[in-house]
C-alpha cells in the first residue's frame, strides 16, 4: 500500500510538472504572438498612414491666417491651379517658380480687403461686380460692327461658363475674386484722394541693371568720363518710367521710396554709387529741385499704389496677419499642379 501511494505521488508531481510546463511554454508563446500582431498592424496602417500624411494633411494645413479667419492649403492650391489654368489656355508661360507665392500674396491680400473695407465704408454692389464680368468676357467687336445683341449676349455667357469650366471655378467663387479686384480699385482712388497735387520733387535720370556687376561696370565708366544718357542707351530698354536716355522727369519724394534718401540729398548732376533694391540695381542723377513740382500723371499712379499698398501693410499688422508655407507645401504644391496642367 505504502508502495502505490507513493507511485501515486509520482505520478501527480508528473501532472503538476506537465501542467507547469504548459504554463511556462504559454507565457513563452503570448509576447511572441503580441509581437507578431503589432507587426502585422504596422504592416498594415503604415501605407495608409503614408497616404495620410502624404497627400492628406497637407491639403489640411493652415498656410493664411487673417484675424479670425484661416485658409488652408488645399484653397491655395485650387486657386493657384485655376491661375495656371488659365495662364496655359491664354498662352501665358506657367511660372511655378513663382506662381504659388502670387497666389499667396494675392489670397492673403483679399482677405484684407474683405474685412478692413467696409471699415471705410467701402463695398461693391452686385451690379458693379455684373459689369465687370462682363467687361472682362463680354465679344469683342470693332467699331461699327452691325452683330446681333442677343447672338452676342449668349455668345457671352458660352465665353463666361467655359472659364468656369476651366479653372473650375463656381460663379458665387469668381463673383467673390472680382468682387475683391474692384474693392481693390476703390481703395486705390479713396487713398488717391488725399494725395496733393503740387508736391517737392526732383528732375530724376536713372539706369536700371538687372545685375549688380553691370551696374558696377557703368558706374566705373561714368567715373572714367562716361554720358550717362548714352549708358542709359546702351543698358536699359523699355524702362515703365524713364525715356531712352535715363530721364523719369519730375519725381516726387515717396514715389521711389527706396531712392529717396539719395535723390533728395544727392548733389545735382553727381551720379551716385549703385543702388540695389527689390527689382533691380540703379544709378541716379538729379539735375534739378528739390522744388514744387505738379505731380505728373505716371507719378500720381506710383504714389496711389504705394498708398494702397501701405495701408494694406497697416492692416496686417493690426489684424496679426500669419503666413505659414514652406518648401514642403511649396514642392507638394508643384507636383500636383504639374499633374494638372501638364
Amino acid at each position: 500500500m505504502a508502495n502505490i501511494s507513493n507511485q501515486s505521488k509520482n505520478r501527480m508531481t508528473l501532472r503538476e510538472q506537465h501542467r507547469l510546463s504548459q504554463n511556462e511554454s504559454s507565457k513563452r508563446t503570448l509576447p511572441i504572438i503580441i509581437f507578431t500582431i503589432i507587426l502585422l498592424m504596422v504592416v498594415i496602417l503604415i501605407p495608409g498612414i503614408g497616404y495620410y500624411w502624404t497627400y492628406v494633411m497637407p491639403e489640411n494645413k493652415i498656410v493664411i491666417s487673417v484675424g479670425e479667419t484661416e485658409i488652408q492649403l488645399r484653397e491655395l492650391l485650387k486657386r493657384t491651379k485655376a491661375n495656371a489654368a488659365a495662364e496655359a489656355a491664354y498662352g501665358s508661360e506657367v511660372k511655378l517658380s513663382l506662381l504659388p507665392f502670387e497666389t499667396l500674396n494675392s489670397m492673403t491680400e483679399h482677405e484684407l480687403l474683405r474685412q478692413t473695407t467696409p471699415t471705410i465704408n467701402l463695398y461693391v454692389s452686385g451690379d458693379e461686380i455684373d459689369q465687370e464680368i462682363r467687361n472682362v468676357h463680354y465679344p469683342r467687336i470693332s467699331t461699327g460692327d452691325q452683330s446681333d445683341k442677343d447672338a452676342l449676349d449668349r455668345e457671352f455667357l458660352e465665353i463666361y461658363q467655359s472659364y468656369l469650366n476651366l479653372t473650375k471655378y463656381s460663379d458665387k467663387e469668381y463673383r467673390d475674386l472680382i468682387q475683391m479686384g474692384l474693392l481693390r480699385t476703390k481703395l486705390t482712388e479713396y487713398l488717391g484722394d488725399r494725395i496733393p497735387t503740387i508736391a517737392d520733387s526732383v528732375n530724376l535720370k536713372y539706369i536700371k541693371f538687372s545685375e549688380l556687376t553691370m551696374a558696377e561696370q557703368a558706374y566705373a565708366q561714368l567715373q572714367s568720363g562716361a554720358d550717362f544718357s548714352q549708358l542709359a542707351r546702351i543698358y536699359m530698354k523699355n524702362d515703365a518710367y524713364a525715356d531712352d536716355n535715363g530721364l523719369v522727369g519730375w519725381v516726387p519724394e515717396g514715389a521711389f521710396p527706396e531712392l529717396d534718401p539719395t535723390i533728395f540729398t544727392m548733389e545735382l548732376n553727381s551720379f551716385s554709387e549703385p543702388i540695389l533694391t527689390n527689382q533691380a540695381s540703379i544709378i541716379v542723377q538729379v539735375t534739378a529741385g528739390p522744388e514744387p513740382q505738379p505731380l505728373q500723371e505716371k507719378m500720381t499712379k506710383i504714389l496711389k499704389q504705394n498708398a494702397t499698398t501701405s495701408w494694406l501693410d497697416e492692416q496686417r499688422d493690426k489684424l496679426n496677419v500669419q503666413i505659414d508655407f514652406n518648401s514642403q507645401d511649396y514642392q507638394w504644391m508643384v507636383d500636383k499642379i504639374s499633374q494638372y496642367v501638364g
